[in-house]
């Protein structure tokens, strides 16, 4: 068995995923699409709930790399750090290949205590608290858990949100985040020098 073999298997269910549903894809047509054989890939996933569960652990943590990054990339204290998660968050959900990726498409399709929904879908929210608690240290928040337990509530808002295709979405969470900051007794971004004389 190459691991050739695993990575075509697990992009061709997740474009497959993606376009026409879990449901609607069944093990076969994984098969035909990956060129491999039945046998292989039950080598490997031994059930469809696990080959899925595998898909959406994949894309929960492309979604979350490409978040991080792009949150590093803007600069600025761990303060504006944190309110730049709201920005990149909302730029992220309106990009085509996000919107069309397996991220999107099971969490729509799969309900949360489905598995192998509930398993991917909690190992996804603790790594994103976990992040937005380092970050919220960072920026010296008294109770950085607690903070980055609300802002988590605002990340899942957005998502809802842009499903929904509301391009408000992000700066309201925005505005909401910058007043729970205030909130917690961590200083907000400092202002942008003006333009004077």
């Amino acid at each position: 068995m190459t691991p050739d073999a695993r990575e075509r298997i697990l992009r061709t269910a997740a474009e497959l995923f993606a376009r026409l549903g879990v449901r609607g894809v069944g093990v076969e047509a994984v098969v035909e699409h990956a060129d491999v054989s039945r046998q292989e890939l039950l080598a490997l996933f031994p059930s469809k709930a696990g080959l899925v569960a595998e898909v959406m652990r994949r894309a929960h943590a492309d979604w979350r790399r490409r978040l991080a990054e792009d949150v590093a990339a803007r600069g600025g204290d761990p303060a504006a750090r944190l309110l730049h998660v709201f920005d990149a968050l909302a730029e992220l959900c309106a990009l085509p290949d996000v919107r069309t990726s397996p991220f999107f498409a099971l969490r729509l399709e799969l309900t949360a205590d489905e598995q192998p929904t509930a398993d991917a879908a909690a190992d996804h929210a603790q790594r994103l608290r976990l992040w937005l608690t380092d970050l919220a240290r960072a920026a010296g928040a008294p109770d950085p858990s607690l903070l980055a337990a609300q802002l988590h509530q605002l990340v899942r808002g957005v998502i809802v949100m842009s499903r929904e295709r509301d391009g408000d979405a992000g700066s309201l969470a925005r505005a909401t985040a910058a007043a729970l900051l205030a909130a917690h007794g961590v200083a907000p971004p400092a202002a942008p020098p003006s333009g004077g004389t």
